[in-house]
């Protein structure tokens, strides 16, 4: 059972922050650029970019180094005023809201809390992506540095009659809530609204409403993987220390900062992640061209090479090539399912039909001979949230080819978690990002 708790929240004091929000938020560590790093430097002195990305020095040594910095900088705004822990346990009220291309305005309601952590076995949380450990090992040092969870955790549970949205703040019938607590805006035009919520009967109810629900992790796989790492850290330096184990739930690192969205919330927009491949991996490099590649291909997909701007659903996936267009590809269902020797009989029943399976499977570990994590830290794939970020290099002569992934869809993720199974690293992409700086939890 999903275990839902408040806490004091330490934050940003608007007036200590030259009186805007806006100029100390950042997005998650993983998808800040360096240009965008240096960007959020400029911003403002206590940008919490400086906490969870601090810029390497010349002069880093195991003494002075983007950790240690992070935990100067941390102690120096709690103690000039910057941060304040609020008085009273709450949980945090978290509106989002965005304009789509057409036009329509987008509101994603949720809410921030701690959750009890909780192992995968027990079912309680659901990974849907693979982890890269050298990045947990980075949380990790950072965490045991700061003692403070310093970004929520995006996860999501299903509750068709969208109860939270319509009940955790004050005068829902009217639709009004009063001013929000903090207000900022981001670089892409989304507004962050933060209330406090301290009523006790509307937090038990809150706590009583997702009791029996199974979340879903949307964003922060690595980030909850540090938790538990972290845990377990702080629960032998207790025992080392007192000489018996912490009686369960009772140290503050049992926990874990969280915002939570309802899948039936129609601001939960969930995007494909496009994969750009630089180089040909040297497991074929010496062998293979555009020629080799379509004709691999072509072993088990239908290569539609006009394929209509709106059939992607009909389509496993799209292939970008230098200087050509679009080529559709549609697997060989019928015919390859049959041959016991076809490598997506690899694939997982829940994910047989998932393009990043396919394209993980088939393309690069059944033809390269390699594996998605191996390219990824040789720096020759690439993740791309647009089509036209693939055109660019791809027209640039910057990469040999590129692939365009389907909106993935929900139910079939839940699905994958739901059989123990987890899919290709960055195969989902929740848009827009949960806002790093509007709240923190303080181990402390």
């Amino acid at each position: 059972m999903a275990r839902i708790f408040p806490f004091q929240g330490l934050r940003y004091v608007p007036e200590n922050s030259d009186g805007d929000i806006s100029l100390v938020t950042a997005p998650p560590y993983d998808v800040i650029s360096s240009e965008a790093q240096r960007a959020f430097y400029a911003n403002h002195p206590a940008n919490v970019v400086r906490l969870i990305l601090n810029q390497p020095e010349k002069e880093d040594s195991a003494q002075y180094n983007p950790y240690t910095r992070a935990t100067e900088f941390l102690k120096q705004w709690v103690r000039e005023g910057t941060l304040k822990t609020d008085p009273q346990p709450a949980v945090y009220a978290y509106h989002q809201q965005w304009t789509m291309p057409n036009g329509q305005p987008i509101t994603r309601k949720g809410v921030i809390a701690l959750l009890a952590l909780e192992p995968y076995d027990s079912g309680v949380v659901l990974p849907h992506e693979n982890i890269i450990p050298k990045y947990v090992n980075d949380r990790l040092t950072l965490i045991q540095h700061c003692q403070t969870n310093l970004s929520p955790i995006f996860m999501i549970y299903e509750d068709p009659e969208r109860w939270l949205e319509n009940n955790l703040l004050e005068n829902p019938s009217t639709g009004t809530h009063g001013t929000p607590t903090v207000f900022a805006e981001d670089e892409g035009a989304v507004t962050h609204q933060l209330w406090v919520v301290d009523n006790p009967q509307k937090i038990q109810a809150l706590q009583q409403r997702l009791l029996k629900e199974s979340l879903l992790i949307a964003d922060g796989h690595h980030r909850y993987e540090t938790a538990l790492a972290y845990q377990r850290f702080v629960r032998e330096a207790y025992q080392k220390a007192h000489g018996q184990v912490a009686v369960p739930g009772s140290l503050k690192s049992d926990y874990i900062m969280v915002f939570l969205a309802n899948m039936s919330d129609p601001g939960l927009l969930v995007e494909p992640t496009h994969r750009l491949f630089r180089q040909w991996p040297e497991t074929v490099a010496a062998q293979w061209s555009t020629e080799t590649l379509l004709q691999a291909l072509e072993q088990d997909y239908q290569l539609i090479h006009s394929p209509a701007p709106n059939a992607s659903g009909d389509l496993s996936m799209t292939l970008h090539l230098p200087a050509q267009n679009p080529i559709g590809l549609r697997l060989k269902t019928t015919e390859r399912m049959a041959d016991p020797h076809f490598w997506g009989h690899r694939i997982p029943e829940p994910m047989r039909w998932l393009d990043v399976a396919l394209l993980d499977t088939g393309l690069i570990q059944h033809h390269w001979k390699t594996t998605a994590s191996d390219l990824k830290n040789a720096e020759l794939m690439r993740f791309y949230q647009s089509r036209e970020e693939l055109r660019y290099y791809l027209d640039g002569q910057k990469a040999v080819c590129g692939f365009e992934m389907n909106t993935p869809v929900l139910s079939a993720i839940k699905a994958v978690c739901q059989a123990g199974h987890r899919m290709p690293q960055k195969s989902t992409y929740f848009y827009p990002k949960i806002r790093s700086g509007l709240v923190f939890y303080s181990y402390i």
